[in-house]
């Protein structure tokens, strides 16, 4: 295929396609080289109630994984530019934990601490699949199930659709039927085609020097650390990711706030973010990447 004159197919791996990236992925590949991949997991944890079998729930990823390209996507450089290979097969296999053989009350705090390590364990861009996944079982109808991708693969809005399609592939396995795994009409090698021909469109010039005087002399916030870094490592480096499961009141207090001011929830986020980073430091002008 051809795009915006240049041709977006690049030499691939036997086996598989290679496509070129969006600046997205082209970024986090470059943070993960020179910084290091703290921070670029998308963790999720799945509060299981109910009797979800280790068949189904892998069943389902596999179903996920051959519907979805990109979740068959490994990374390298290819004649110095940035590929994604999309390969036309890729296993992926649900680790099974048992926490029922530890007593009742050591249960959560062990799948707490499972869920932390899981959820920060580097993952290689070279290596399809760019996830990984874990069925804890906590009880015999309670489970907690973790799935941690790669940001080169998946993004916040991703998560949604993936928590639906898990559920439906799931329930259709445990009914006896099989799960939808045909293919979208597109995909996000299409995707990044697209974004691809219309930066060499020009298009976006005009916007980019837009925000470029907008934003012509602002530099970032910096956030004061919460301890002094250990000696030898840079600011920066090391993170952590806390999960918070709102009470349904304040969930749907949230959603009421949003919809009455016509708001996504993703920019109430921003702002509150921008109240916690300007109360933190004291800045007038928030800045920062969303």
């Amino acid at each position: 295929m051809s795009i915006g004159g240049f041709d977006d197919r690049l030499p691939a791996a036997a086996g598989a396609e290679a496509f070129a990236c969006t600046m997205l992925q082209e970024r986090f590949f470059a943070q993960q080289r020179t910084r290091g991949p703290q921070g670029l997991n998308i963790a999720m944890r799945w509060q299981v109630a109910g009797a979800l079998s280790h068949a189904a729930a892998e069943g389902a990823l596999q179903a996920l994984v051959r519907r979805h390209e990109i979740l068959r996507t490994s990374f390298r450089e290819i004649d110095g530019r940035l590929a994604q290979e999309v390969h036309p097969s890729c296993p992926v296999k649900l680790n099974a934990i048992d926490l029922t053989t530890l007593p009742a009350e050591e249960r959560e705090a062990r799948a707490d601490e499972i869920s932390r390590a899981e959820a920060v364990a580097p993952i290689d861009p070279a290596v399809a699949p760019l996830l990984r996944a874990s069925l804890l079982r906590l009880e015999a109808d309670r489970a907690v199930l973790l799935l941690t991708l790669h940001s080169l693969i998946c993004d916040g809005w991703s998560t949604g659709l993936i928590v639906r399609e898990f559920r439906a592939a799931a329930e259709a396995i445990d009914a006896g039927r099989a799960p939808d795994a045909s293919a979208p009409a597109l995909q996000f090698a299409d995707y990044a085609a697209w974004q691809n021909e219309l930066l060499a469109s020009g298009e976006l010039d005009e916007a980019r020097a837009y925000w470029m005087r907008q934003l012509r002399g602002a530099s970032a916030t910096p956030v004061p650390p919460d301890h002094v870094p250990p000696a030898g490592t840079r600011p920066g480096t090391h993170s952590n990711i806390t999960s918070l499961l709102l009470p349904r009141a304040s969930s749907d207090a949230i959603d009421g706030f949003a919809r009455r001011h016509d708001a996504t929830l993703f920019g109430m986020a921003v702002a509150a973010l921008a109240l916690m980073l300007h109360r933190v430091t004291g800045s007038a002008e928030i800045v920062f990447g969303s």
